[in-house]
């Protein structure tokens, strides 16, 4: 079995990798595959959907026909939270398969597309006036995650040391480090127990919101404030 999570789509010819996975697998065997939804991040808005890192974007239906192109009988193929899981089992029967078309997915990733900009720029507006407003009176503002979408969400909005004062995150290999553009460095989450004044805490993550959530509800503070950005800017 060959387990490829969050992996297809950094590949430059995911046909020729996949065709690769399939020569080495005996007979029978299953390859499990992990790709974002491109259609449900489009739908939220999410910041960092289109990054130079990605080079292919999958729907359920893109997913399935280029592995079932390729050689492969689908096993499963399910959501798992913003990301697409599927299954599938080497096939004895090399014969191209029939490429599915759907006019309705076409038109719905045409129209998801389309309003994805004006989405984002909501989320602009919405969270620097927040963040605005929550500054003058005078909370500290502290941004959870510190991955890619940090770094997107830094960009899109020109944060600095001025509107953010801190950036935490679970991973201890990234404590001490910094976000591009960001002169602080990334601290832990143990944190958010010593700040003695109200925060607001932004949860900066899509795949990742609710295991932050999950750790937020462990912090013994009554000057949190939590706001979440999916799939609206929400103060919880």
């Amino acid at each position: 079995m060959v387990i490829g999570r969050q992996v297809l789509e950094h590949i430059k010819d995911p046909v020729s990798f996949l065709r690769s996975i399939r020569r080495i697998l005996r007979r029978d065997g299953l390859v499990a595959l992990e790709v974002p939804d491109v259609q449900l991040w489009m739908r939220y808005g999410v910041i960092g959907t289109f990054f130079p890192e990605h080079l292919s974007y999958f729907s359920r239906l893109s997913l399935k026909n280029l592995v079932t192109s390729i050689g492969f009988d689908i096993v499963s193929m399910r959501q798992r939270h913003t990301d697409i899981f599927l299954v599938a089992r080497k096939s004895e029967n090399i014969e191209k398969q029939t490429i599915l078309f759907d006019p309705e997915e076409l038109q719905r990733i045409s129209t998801l597309l389309t309003g994805y900009p004006g989405k984002i720029q909501r989320m602009k507006t919405e969270l620097s006036a927040l963040i605005h407003q929550e500054k003058n009176n005078g909370k500290s503002i502290v941004v959870y995650g510190a991955g890619v979408h940090t770094t997107g969400l830094f960009s899109l909005l020109q944060l600095g040391e001025k509107e953010i004062d801190h950036v935490i995150d679970d991973n201890k290999a990234v404590w001490g480090k910094y976000i591009p553009g960001f002169n602080k460095a990334i601290g832990s989450p143990a944190l958010l127990e010593e700040l003695d004044h109200k925060y607001l805490v932004i949860v900066s993550g899509f795949s990742y919101q609710e295991e932050i959530l999950h750790q937020l509800e462990k912090v013994r503070s009554n000057q949190l404030e939590v706001v979440i950005l999916y799939p609206k800017i929400h103060l919880i």
